[in-house]
């Protein structure tokens, strides 16, 4: 492998103007990345009913394989704030216990993407 970096020899760009374009072009793929799953997750979410069916509730989310991931709630009885359960276990086939913030529901993603 060679040290030369043919697209600063072809371009004749500084290593400072090739790191910051590198960086750059990484921070928009992430991007397009996360809104590309953003949008698949709304895309096949499943709207989820109160107890007597008259009223959404919230949302079923799924991952890539169709199992569940996680799901929204609405405020409801006591709990009067947006809130999560994450689905793990073999095959994402267990709903976590608890209500969860935001912030929970941001960490169990990272953690168990």
């Amino acid at each position: 492998m060679t040290d030369t970096n043919y697209i600063q020899k072809w371009t004749g760009m500084s290593d400072s103007a090739y790191a910051w374009s590198y960086l750059g072009l990484n921070f928009a793929s992430s991007i397009g990345q996360a809104a590309g799953n953003v949008y698949r997750l709304h895309a096949t979410r499943k709207i989820r009913f109160n107890h007597s069916g008259t009223e959404v509730n919230g949302y079923r989310y799924f991952d890539r394989k169709g199992n569940p991931f996680f799901d929204f709630y609405y405020p409801h009885k006591d709990i009067p704030y947006n809130h999560w359960h994450g689905w793990d276990g073999p095959g994402l086939t267990n709903r976590t216990g608890g209500h969860w913030s935001y912030l929970r529901l941001i960490l169990w993603m990272l953690g168990g993407m």
